[in-house]
């Protein structure tokens, strides 16, 4: 490794461990400052769905899930009881966001979280392989709905960086891909799964190196997958984090604001429940005797306000 980096493994206030990429001239252990906490109004979407993971308080422990969620765990990354008296958990998990290593979530307090596996004789690991689903409850969808969710991942740590050129910032021999987040959909209450969303082919393989150097802390970035192909139905989704066996391999993830929405209804759109009284003019603004009996386009000023109609 180049002078001036240094891969750490590091814990933040909460016990999580992460992989922290230092470079020059930065600290270890910085803390990110916080995003504003804003949700953009969508007056247009009605939500088909909706979960932050808020629903978690500090008594129930590193294991704990929504209710109505399941996992699917690779048996060797299964906490035991004596790893979780010892805050260890490579299966997902909710528990509050933190500001170190990480930004601060920007929906609610709440996140579900995720580690990469490591080597800790103490504790019985072994950087075992993962591949760790979280399972939401079946959602019934609309027309035209888009799922929209907030990630947290290492877009550099995704591939091998034990060949990683640190002075030119290139993968010598190529890009191995030792981690990954997909996004898994079922329509026969988990009987089968399609795959429908995977960081590394969707996103990260078309940046750069330097890109994905540049892209090494865990920084919320949002996604956005149309889900229109599937409406009428019911659905599972799975958020599935996959991870090659091994130590230094991978990062930890975080996952929140976990939306589904579809375009608002129409049909009700502008109709007033009292009495209103309008006045027509035609499009050289001429004022009207009455509410034209002619098709055509025309202007009416009520409600304070003027607006283009087509009669």
């Amino acid at each position: 490794m180049a002078p001036g980096y240094e891969n750490q493994i590091v814990q933040d206030q909460k016990g999580r461990i992460f992989k922290k990429l230092v470079k020059p001239n930065t600290i270890a252990n910085e803390k990110i400052a916080p995003t504003t906490k804003v949700m953009k109004a969508e007056s247009n979407l009605e939500e088909t769905f909706y979960e932050g993971f808020e629903g978690w308080e500090p008594s129930y422990g590193i294991n704990w899930i929504p209710e109505n969620w399941k996992e699917i765990n690779t048996e060797a990354n299964i906490p035991s009881e004596e790893n979780l008296s010892h805050n260890v958990n490579n299966t997902w998990f909710v528990y509050t966001s933190s500001n170190m290593f990480q930004e601060l979530t920007t929906d609610g307090e709440k996140e579900a979280f995720i580690h990469f596996g490591y080597i800790n004789e103490a504790y019985g690991l072994h950087a075992e392989a993962q591949d760790e689903w979280l399972v939401s409850p079946v959602i019934s969808l609309k027309e035209k709905e888009t799922l929209h969710f907030m990630l947290q991942a290492d877009f550099f740590n995704l591939y091998n960086c034990t060949d990683f050129d640190w002075t030119n910032h290139v993968y010598k021999n190529g890009r191995e891909v030792v981690n990954t987040m997909k996004i898994m959909l079922s329509t026969d209450n988990g009987e089968t799964w399609s795959e429908i969303w995977d960081l590394v082919n969707n996103v990260v393989s078309h940046l750069t190196d330097q890109e994905c150097f540049d892209n090494s802390d865990l920084k919320i970035k949002h996604y956005d997958i149309d889900l229109s192909d599937y409406a009428g139905k019911n659905i599972q989704l799975a958020w599935r984090y996959v991870r090659d066996e091994g130590d230094w391999k991978g990062n930890s993830m975080i996952l929140d604001g976990i939306f589904i929405k579809h375009p608002a209804s129409t049909d009700i759109q502008g109709v007033s429940t009292g009495s209103v009284s309008y006045e027509y003019y035609d499009v050289n603004g001429t004022k009207l005797t009455d509410k034209p009996s002619k098709k055509g386009l025309y202007l009416r000023k009520g409600e304070g306000k003027t607006t283009k109609v087509m009669l």
